[in-house]
C-alpha cells in the first residue's frame, strides 16, 4: 500500500534534516528525474536526507542513463538497492550502480538459516561492503532472535524486521514514536 503523496510532504517537511526518507521508484522512473524535482519543491526534504530506494526485481538493463545523470544532478541524495539477492540484480550491476545501501533480501537470510555455503556467501558479501566502503548492508526480514545472530556472524550490523515491530498504518503512526528511533535512521515510504 502506498503512502498519498500530500501526506508524504507533509510528513516529509516534519522530517525534515532529522531523519533520511527513502523514496522507492522503479529504474524506468530515474530515466526521467522531474518526478525528484517536483518532490524536492513540494516536499523541502534537503537532498541530504534523501535516498532514493530501486526495486531489485525492476529488470531494466544496468546501464540506463538515468542513474548517473541523478547523480551529477542531486550529488547529495544517497541511493539503495532493495530486495538485493531476489532479481534482476547481479554483482556487476552492484559494482556499476554503487549505492550506498544494499537491503539484502530475506530469502538470503532463510537460505542462509539452513545452508552453510549461503551463510558464507552472506559474510563474505557484507565482507566486501565493508572492506571497499561501498555500500553498507541492511538484512531484511529479521524475525526471531537468532537471525540476529546471523547477521552478527555474517558482520551485518544492520536489519530490519518484525523482531522490532509490524507495519502500521499511516493514520497510526505518531512522530514521538519515530523519535524514538536510532538517530539517523532512515524511515522508508513506498511512494509508487
Amino acid at each position: 500500500m502506498g503512502v498519498n503523496c500530500d501526506q508524504l510532504c507533509i510528513s516529509a517537511q516534519n522530517l525534515a534534516h532529522t531523519i533520511p526518507v527513502i523514496i522507492k521508484r522503479w529504474m524506468a522512473t530515474l530515466a526521467h528525474p522531474e518526478w525528484l524535482d517536483s518532490f524536492l519543491a513540494e516536499s523541502k526534504v534537503p537532498q541530504h536526507c534523501i535516498i532514493v530506494g530501486i526495486s531489485e526485481r525492476d529488470d531494466l538493463p544496468s546501464d540506463i542513463e538515468g542513474w548517473g545523470h541523478l547523480r551529477e544532478r542531486y550529488p547529495a541524495i544517497r541511493f539503495a538497492l532493495d530486495d538485493w539477492g531476489s532479481g534482476h540484480n547481479d554483482t556487476a550491476r552492484l559494482v556499476e550502480l554503487r549505492p550506498e545501501w544494499v537491503k539484502v533480501d530475506r530469502t538470503w537470510l532463510v537460505k542462509a538459516q539452513h545452508d552453510d555455503a549461503a551463510k558464507v556467501l552472506l559474510r563474505d558479501f557484507a565482507t566486501w561492503a565493508r572492506h571497499t566502503q561501498q555500500p553498507r548492508v541492511i538484512l531484511e526480514g529479521i524475525e526471531p532472535v537468532d537471525d540476529v545472530q546471523l547477521a552478527s556472524w555474517c558482520g551485518i550490523t544492520l536489519g530490519q524486521g518484525y523482531l522490532w515491530g509490524r507495519p502500521r498504518p499511516w493514520e497510526d503512526l505518531s512522530w514521538p514514536h519515530l523519535d524514538q528511533r536510532t538517530e539517523g535512521a532512515p524511515i522508508s515510504f513506498d511512494a509508487g
